[in-house]
């Protein structure tokens, strides 16, 4: 039988990569370069995603409680 995750265990994945999404998109919106926003798009837009995702399983288990 599968081990049942609690919501923290099944939340971790998601919150780690968006902060890491976002550390990566501050890094590069800092270099001054010409393909900064060629990197703001690769790693921005991920984040955002990642975050909006994260910010759904945390509503979706706060309804359910």
């Amino acid at each position: 039988m599968r081990k049942r995750l609690n919501h923290t265990e099944e939340l971790f994945p998601w919150i780690i990569s968006t902060i890491i999404l976002i550390f990566l998109s501050a890094v590069f919106w800092a270099v001054p370069t010409f393909e900064r926003t060629f990197y703001l798009f690769i790693f921005l837009v991920p984040a955002l995603v990642s975050l909006g995702i994260t910010l759904y399983l945390i509503a979706e288990k706060l309804i359910k409680r």
